[in-house]
């Protein structure tokens, strides 16, 4: 497991280093809030292209080949664009632009692929361990990745591209260590399957709902954040991966708590609780008066969605089947990246005209409506549902699970999915 763990780290280290560096990148050299909001958009709407097949293709192949091919891409695209970027310097805008979407691409295959191989590589009872390690080691990245992020650009964007290049080149190396079974073609559900189980299952509909309001509101924090810091508080994009990662840090700290307080409140009403926190901690976020106020409540802020992220994973790993996982993975990661490129084009259509603050506020309270709104099917939900499938407990909340939890309790560094993050 070790060998997956560092790969896991090493895919999630480079993505943040490119959602983070790139909208600062852009924000640097143009000094306008569309240009960053724009750069946000480019970066997430490839992703969801490619979350489209990516089930489809990891139901069916290796998750080994799944790894090989998509880093062996990576790194021959960053050695492409690291190239044009030495014979023609003014083109490193654009050429990073270019790289952080086809890179962004190619890892949602690889986060598919590397939930699955959770799945294979995991006894059950040891689920909600595992994903509370891999939660960590997300959000470990989500710190680290800015910070190198913050740091790189200080040196030419060649730097910055070999730099991910890097990643991808050792996470090629270790992919020979992921299972190499090629699943059945005929046993494999259709590419639409994870799809109909994530909208039909009435606690897997509602947590994709509300991850997607939290995604909506962390991407616009990430695409408007250059701004607010520069005009409000005096502060240089530069300095953000660092403001970032410092923020972050609070999210590996508070991890371990996860098993401990779902074996107390149940794991919707922990999910709903987070989910509101982090709604209020974002309206606080957009009136900070300076900088100080500013990083704690994005401190906050973090480790909240590092905690929602063990809800969504433990949820979605007790409630889907192993054959169909690498699809649902798939319905969730395209659902939930959906809001991505939305918060990205809210920005470099209003960013000029509003307020990043005002649209921040506006996004928490919408958030918050949605929060509450889905309460109720929840808690009606974990009343009155049953097991989805023979192969995975449904409510890892109920007395009977809980021992287990606590034992989860042991964090290794932090989705979203955003899911991510996220996710």
């Amino acid at each position: 497991m070790t060998a997956y763990f560092v790969l896991r780290s090493i895919g999630w280290l480079v993505d943040n280093l490119l959602v983070f560096g790139i909208p600062l990148l852009c924000y640097r050299v143009t000094g306008g809030l569309a240009w960053s909001g724009l750069a946000v958009v480019l970066t997430w709407t490839p992703r969801l292209l490619s979350l489209a097949g990516a089930g489809y293709l990891v139901d069916r192949l290796s998750i080994r080949q799944v790894f090989a091919v998509a880093d062996a891409g990576r790194l021959v695209l960053a050695v492409g664009c690291a190239l044009l970027i030495l014979l023609r310097p003014g083109t490193a805008v654009p050429v990073v632009l270019v790289f952080g979407m086809l890179s962004g691409a190619f890892f949602e295959q690889t986060f598919v692929a590397g939930e699955k191989a959770g799945q294979l590589l995991v006894p059950p009872e040891r689920v909600a361990r595992t994903q509370s390690v891999l939660t960590g080691l997300e959000q470990a990245a989500i710190i680290a990745g800015p910070a190198l992020g913050g740091l790189l650009l200080l040196f030419p964007p060649v730097v910055f591209v070999a730099t991910a290049g890097a990643g991808y080149a050792v996470s090629l190396l270790l992919a020979r260590t992921l299972p190499a079974g090629r699943a059945d073609p005929d046993a494999a559900p259709s590419p639409l399957a994870g799809l109909r189980r994530t909208v039909r299952d009435p606690v897997l509909r509602r947590v994709v709902l509300l991850t997607m309001g939290l995604n909506y509101l962390l991407s616009l924090l990430i695409g408007s954040a250059p701004a607010l810091v520069a005009t409000r508080y005096g502060v240089s994009e530069s300095a953000l991966g660092f403001v970032y990662s410092a923020a972050g840090v609070a999210s590996v700290a508070v991890v371990g708590a996860a098993p401990w307080l779902i074996g107390r409140l149940g794991l919707w009403r922990y999910g709903i609780g987070v989910a509101l926190a982090s709604a209020l901690v974002c309206l606080g976020l957009s009136a900070a008066p300076n900088l100080a106020l500013f990083g704690t409540a994005l401190g906050v802020f973090l480790a909240l969605d590092s905690l929602f992220s063990v809800y969504l994973r433990t949820t979605r790993a007790e409630r889907v089947p192993t054959a169909e996982y690498g699809s649902t993975v798939a319905a969730f990661g395209l659902l939930l990246v959906a809001p991505m490129p939305v918060a990205g084009a809210t920005l470099a259509l209003a960013g000029s005209a509003a307020d990043p603050a005002v649209l921040l506020r506006a996004a928490a309270l919408g958030a918050l409506v949605l929060t509450l709104a889905l309460l109720p099917g929840l808690a009606r939900a974990d009343r009155s549902d049953r097991p989805a499938h023979p192969d995975r407990p449904a409510h890892p909340d109920r007395p009977d699970h809980t021992p287990s939890l606590r034992r989860a309790a042991v964090p290794v560094a932090v989705a979203h999915e955003p899911e991510d993050t996220a996710r």
